[in-house]
């Protein structure tokens, strides 16, 4: 399923992988995942304002147009909410107020490995923990273009926001130039009227979230602008552009407020805050992963320091799930194959290394074997089949284990990948999390996995959690203290950390209303520590009030990353690109149902070698272009690339080094599939990429170079070295004497394998020319390869 992470980057864009983010969790002091830093159950975990600081609806943030909304995390329906209509104010504590917010959303998501067996669904609920409230987020003023006026929308670039204060107007002007216009973009109504989308003009409403000073060309006086948005159906749109504020264009229009995600929005709207809201059945509010969730709110609390209060900014996420088929889930029942696949090679298995010779041959490196578990992702163990047609993995970098010592595991056989269900045996005080069965099951569990390194630390570390095992098993005999559970569990270590984010947990949740469980709590608190405590509970309590969760019963708890990562699915277009003895060529365009939006605009190519091995060549950004060269060069729209994307590939025996020779980058979507797959065949490590086409789609000075399709390609030469070749010469270091023919004959054959059934060259040595090419009569091809007539075996597969 479509998955994203809580938080984005400071710029705004999706982080790609699970270690950038956790990275960022585990920076976190507080809400440690299992166990908080107080010791009491803790079934989430927190970002805060160190961890995702434009998630906070600060001064400086809106100022800057520097915020970023935490984001849903998976595809599914609120199904409840509370805001805020400002922060909670709690019992003075010493003389001094307290502040919270008890504002949240709860998302219910169907996890669907099989979406024709809802027997192999997981429905689960994500609640995000003390959002800001309304207060927070700014009234900003809106503006309307006056009648009879139409005003032009300029470029906003992020970061431009005009003249700085204190900046000297003499010194300003060049630096400070109003952005130039957009440009004119002539659209329809839904009624057939012709506008021009790149003006604003009278009665159009405009949210304008800050200005900014900007001088006009041959005025020395700067005019003020303000960034604006579009208002549609009361509604800001996502666009944003300057726009002048001069009163003989447009007034003031009121306020409204800023940045809301949508349920924010409604709330608002609706005039419901302040009390928990259940979306009924047909009215469940869908949301998209990726989709705006909320910010960060303030959470203070007491404290012993000399300041007596703590503030801090944010949000408690949890990933729960009452549903029943837990914890069969993850042990994958029905087998589903779908999804990621990984290798998984156990504790003791005979290393190999490669030996150096033409035949692919393995050869036993004596008495080394494998000191620990091992899984590993199919595709980064670079699959190769031997001179007996068995296929080899690489496991360590140099050390290979053969396919009979291997495990494949899909994405979704979960236990196997490491996820384990645990279950609390009692929950008859919040103050006795430390003496409940999961805990010791976890110790048991960590000190098992470290015992498979073979390092002295280890070795400790091992001995360590089981006598923490035994010292529980004692009955509390004093051996053990709350703070070295609570330690032993939050402990940054990799391997330990690896058990720990996996473990899965039925456990109460604090968010239930339960007084009888906090009795010894409040025995150990203060009277003035007691109020805070009392009020704070009572407010963040919902569970009671949201189905299923209201009966009160033990919920299973996720860790809200590392179990999201390993279901994930992202959908992103993929161009599949087939090795095959049969010399077809084969290229598959896969396309998703539904695109992930920060794919869109993106293709994906993955190259499958001999031995059926994955290789990942990376996502590129294209721009779409209209056809104007007719069917012979593509449809109604192309899809054209910008080459200097590409990056040079090498992995195991598959590889390929290019470098330009061009100023015409622009290659299309399906050419550039075809010429990875002629590249990587081949393995060289001297192509010159000598240009396709222009990123508009011609071919100056060429003229068959048309979006993309026909291009051209150095010889390649004996010495390896990239140069430019003269088939009229015969000198060896720069004439035909030098090509190395053997291996260009081979990268045309390939060439034509994916796709180009056509080729231009010239003759030399006497009447000689490369495999598949046409002599060129106009004598314009004896230092480059001109490619053409692009018919490849192609097939589109819609998912």
């Amino acid at each position: 399923m479509k998955i994203c992470y809580p938080i984005r980057d400071t710029t705004g864009k999706n982080f790609t992988t699970v270690d950038e983010v956790m990275e960022l969790v585990n920076s976190e002091y507080s809400g440690t995942w299992l166990l908080g830093t107080n010791g009491l159950w803790h079934g989430g975990i927190h970002f805060s304002d160190q961890s995702a600081p434009h998630s906070v609806l600060n001064e400086n943030n809106i100022k800057n147009n520097q915020t970023v909304p935490l984001q849903c995390v998976a595809d599914g329906k609120i199904v409840a909410y509370r805001l805020n209509s400002e922060y909670i104010s709690a019992a003075e504590y010493c003389g001094k107020k307290i502040r919270y917010s008890s504002s949240f959303v709860l998302v219910r998501s169907i996890c669907q490995p099989n979406k024709d067996d809802e027997e192999t669904w997981l429905t689960f609920y994500t609640l995000y923990l003390h959002l800001a409230p309304l207060s927070d987020y700014p009234k900003v003023p809106c503006y309307k273009v006056k009648a009879g006026k139409t005003l032009a929308k300029r470029k906003y670039t992020k970061g431009n926001h005009g003249i700085p204060d204190g900046t000297p107007n003499d010194e300003s002007k060049a630096q400070y130039t109003a952005p130039d216009k957009e440009a004119r973009n002539i659209k329809k109504t839904k009624e057939g009227k012709k506008y021009n989308d790149g003006c604003v003009t009278d009665g159009d409403r405009l949210l304008i979230s800050l200005t900014g000073n900007f001088y006009l060309p041959n005025e020395s006086v700067p005019h003020t602008f303000g960034l604006a948005r579009k208002m549609v159906l009361g509604k800001p749109t996502s666009e944003q552009f300057w726009i002048s504020l001069s009163p003989d264009y447009v007034e003031p229009d009121g306020e409204i407020r800023d940045l809301m995600p949508e349920w924010v929005s409604n709330t608002a709207e609706c005039g419901r805050c302040d009390s928990i809201v259940l979306v009924s059945e047909n009215e469940l509010l869908e949301i998209k992963a990726g989709s705006p969730i909320g910010y960060i709110g303030c959470m203070e609390s007491p404290t012993n320091r000399v300041n007596l209060v703590d503030t801090e900014y944010y949000v408690h996420i949890e990933l729960i799930s009452t549903d029943t088929s837990m914890p069969k889930f993850l042990s994958n029942p029905k087998a589903v194959t779908e999804g990621k696949k990984y290798i998984k090679v156990l504790k003791g298995k005979q290393l190999f290394i490669q030996s150096c010779s033409i035949e692919i041959k393995f050869i036993s490196i004596i008495e080394v074997r494998l000191n620990t578990d091992y899984i590993i992702p199919r595709e980064k163990t670079t699959p190769v089949k031997d001179s007996a047609g068995a296929t080899w993995f690489n496991i360590t970098g140099t050390g290979w284990v053969k396919e009979s010592d291997v495990e494949e595991v899909s994405q979704y056989d979960l236990e196997k990948l490491g996820f384990i269900a645990l279950e609390e045996n009692t929950a008859r005080d919040v103050m006795g999390v430390d003496n409940e069965a999961w805990i010791t099951e976890a110790f048991t569990q960590i000190a098992e996995t470290v015992s498979q390194t073979p390092s002295m630390d280890y070795a400790k570390v091992s001995m360590a959690y089981r006598n923490l095992v035994v010292a529980l098993d004692s009955n509390r005999d004093g051996l053990i203290s709350e703070d070295e559970v609570r330690q032993a569990l939050t402990i940054r270590d990799p391997l330990v950390q690896q058990v720990v984010n996996r473990l899965v947990v039925k456990h109460h949740s604090e968010w239930f209303k339960r007084p009888e469980m906090w009795k010894t709590f409040f025995e150990e608190v203060n009277a003035q520590e007691k109020l805070y405590c009392k009020k704070w509970l009572q407010e963040m309590e919902w569970m009671s009030q949201v189905p299923p969760f209201d009966k009160g019963d033990a919920v299973w708890h996720f860790h809200p990353v590392v179990f999201l990562d390993a279901i994930a699915d992202n959908n992103i277009i993929t161009y599949h690109i087939y090795w095959n003895s049969k010399d077809d060529g084969r290229i598959e365009k896969h396309i998703p149902s539904v695109i992930d939006e920060e794919f869109i605009n993106k293709y994906k190519y993955i190259y499958h070698d001999k031995s059926g091995c994955m290789h990942d060549l990376g996502v590129f950004i294209y721009e779409t272009i209209n056809n104007q060269y007719g069917e012979k060069y593509g449809g109604e729209k192309i899809d054209l690339i910008d080459i200097r994307q590409l990056k040079n590939y090498s992995n195991g025996n598959v590889k390929f080094s290019m470098t330009l020779n061009t100023s015409r980058y622009w290659i299309n979507d399906k050419t550039l599939a075809s010429l990875l797959g002629a590249l990587l065949e081949c393995g060289y490590d001297d192509f010159v990429f000598n240009g396709f086409s222009h990123k508009d789609g011609s071919s100056n000075p060429s003229v068959s170079h048309k979006n993309g399709f026909n291009g051209d390609l150095r010889y390649l030469r004996k010495d390896r070295n990239g140069g430019r070749t003269n088939l009229f010469s015969s000198d060896k270091s720069i004439g035909w004497a030098g090509v190395d023919i053997d291996r260009q004959n081979k990268f045309n054959d390939a060439l034509f394998k994916f796709g180009w059934k056509s080729m231009l060259s010239q003759t030399f040595n006497v009447n000689k020319i490369f495999n598949h090419c046409k002599n060129d009569q106009a004598n314009h091809h004896n230092d480059h390869l001109h490619v053409q007539s692009y018919l490849p075996n192609y097939e589109e597969i819609s998912k």
